[in-house]
């Protein structure tokens, strides 16, 4: 599947200028399965702060915590990255 060809690279995709629109779209927020997302979620954990300081990272992090579901475990990961 394309998931398991992207997932090892989702952190750089996330801060590339086309990559974070396949990270918000197409492969895993809006199209992706539960499982992918919380594997994605997972995946943020220890840099949410630097991706939200990223130009292009910070899309895929208001794309999160626009998901009903996540964003509480994204406030999550945001406390944790600046303790």
């Amino acid at each position: 599947m394309v998931f398991q060809e992207i997932f090892p690279q989702v952190l750089t995709l996330m801060t590339d200028v086309v990559g974070n629109y396949v990270n918000q779209k197409f492969q895993f927020f809006e199209h992706g399965m539960a499982s992918q997302r919380r594997e994605l979620a997972s995946e943020l954990f220890g840099h949410v702060l630097t991706l939200s300081l990223q130009m292009y990272g910070c899309r895929v992090v208001q794309k999160v915590t626009t998901m009903q579901k996540m964003h509480l475990l994204v406030i999550s990961f945001v406390v944790l990255d600046c303790a």
